[in-house]
């Protein structure tokens, strides 16, 4: 058993260590949810596969997928909101955004420069599953403060999110990078924390300089949009 585990300690350090020193013919990998990709990531993915093309590789995962992949190499790097730093994964800030409420232009609220919480009592509004993470922390939020989250209905994802808010199903809170459709507007949350999406990294990562440019590219694009309201 113990050769067993040394033997695949071996591969696996193997394997990590062709990784790192990628040749420059293959690509990069990157690994995001689907909130990265479409409002944080797009133009440098645009701009990185216009004047090399082939050089980047995009992994769709949700947060622990996209540390799981970091971890075992299946991915130089990733982007995702980690509420808990992984310790043995280096973590940098790359975009913080306040969270907002969005409502119909025409909406009671839709005059105010800021909301608070208790401005969502007695709204029903367009939330994520019960399991996902903004669900849980908006449920703890206006518990705390009070208040309970009434439910218009269960959306996966800001596009849809977006789009029901847009019918008039009912109000939505969401971070502060989703762009609102016309006809909506985004107004800033102030008793709700803020958004941090980090990039996440092996140590050593960075030796690979194509590895350094994209995260340099991916933090000197986000620095102009970050605590960006719609």
């Amino acid at each position: 058993m113990a050769r067993f585990a040394r033997d695949h300690d071996d591969r696996l350090t193997r394997f990590l260590d062709e990784l790192r020193n990628t040749p420059p013919t293959r690509p990069i990998i990157l690994a995001a949810g689907h909130a990265a990709y479409l409002h944080i990531l797009g133009d440098i993915i645009k701009t990185t596969l216009t004047h090399q093309p082939g050089s980047l590789r995009l992994l769709h995962t949700h947060r622990q997928q996209m540390l799981a992949a970091v971890r075992t190499g299946r991915a130089h790097l990733g982007v995702a909101v980690l509420d808990v730093q992984p310790d043995d994964l280096i973590t940098v800030p790359v975009a913080t955004y306040p969270q907002v409420l969005l409502v119909p232009d025409d909406h009671a609220l839709a005059r105010r420069r800021t909301v608070r919480l208790h401005h969502l009592a007695g709204e029903e509004l367009v939330v994520p599953p019960p399991t996902r993470p903004h669900r849980i922390s908006l449920e703890r939020a206006m518990r705390d403060a009070g208040h309970t989250l009434h439910v218009a209905v269960e959306a996966e994802g800001w596009p849809l999110t977006v789009h029901f808010a847009a019918l008039g199903v009912g109000p939505a809170v969401v971070t502060g990078c989703v762009q609102p459709l016309p006809g909506l507007t985004a107004i800033p949350i102030t008793d709700l924390p803020t958004i941090t999406f980090h990039a996440a990294h092996r140590p050593g990562a960075l030796d690979d300089p194509r590895t350094a440019t994209l995260l340099h590219a991916i933090r000197t694009h986000t620095t102009t949009t970050r605590h960006h309201t719609p």
